[in-house]
């Protein structure tokens, strides 16, 4: 079964004791200007393709490997950089529910410089694997 895997990442960075919370500082999608509800310091998750589905010959399930493209949006640099890094760190080292591995695609995150607010933004790459059992 099909997954959503920028919501199923959200959930767990929401459990991961970063400070984030779904639908107040984390948001599904792209990223979108500060207003309303959109605080200035936020995390935008958006889906990504990865790489083509693997499957063993003869077999329905296939092995995917979504990738989610995390941008953090800060109004100072360090604050900006050590989240993205935590998100990063959070992935690699605790299992999240109903994938097979999760990780960074990336070394560390990277800088974009700053957006027309003065604020910093960081992108990295997160990879979901887990096996699709209805493909």
């Amino acid at each position: 079964m099909s997954k959503n895997v920028p919501n199923d990442l959200g959930t767990f960075l929401a459990s991961a004791g970063l400070g984030l919370t779904l639908g107040t500082n984390i948001f599904i999608g792209p990223v979108r200007d500060s207003m309303g509800n959109i605080p200035n310091d936020s995390v935008f998750l958006i889906g990504g393709a990865g790489s083509r589905p693997e499957r063993t010959m003869g077999e329905v399930s296939e092995i995917k490997r979504a990738i989610v493209h995390v941008r953090v949006r800060s109004r100072t640099f360090n604050t900006g950089y050590t989240l993205a890094r935590g998100i990063k760190d959070a992935t690699k080292i605790k299992h999240i529910a109903d994938y097979i591995d999760s990780y960074g695609t990336d070394s560390e995150p990277l800088v974009l410089g700053q957006d027309n607010e003065g604020r910093y933004m960081f992108n990295l790459g997160i990879a979901m694997v887990y096996e699709d059992a209805a493909a």
